[in-house]
């Protein structure tokens, strides 16, 4: 599985990786009532940003450099 599709899957699950401790909790509260949730991926030194809207309507994945 590439680099990319691992991100997303566990993004979907939940897993917010690299993430402080404060906005993983967020993240868990937003999936609960519907509102935004990102997770951050690090790969190679390179950062990964996959951004889920609340109402589930979008996911986006980019570059830290493109939001």
């Amino acid at each position: 599985m590439d680099f990319v599709a691992c991100c997303i899957e566990r993004h979907s699950n939940g897993d917010w990786r690299a993430l402080f401790a404060e906005d993983k909790i967020a993240n868990d509260k937003s999936v609960i009532i519907g509102m935004q949730i990102l997770s951050a991926h690090t790969f190679q030194g390179n950062k990964l940003w996959i951004i889920t809207e609340g109402d589930k309507s979008a996911t986006t994945v980019l570059l830290p450099d493109e939001h």
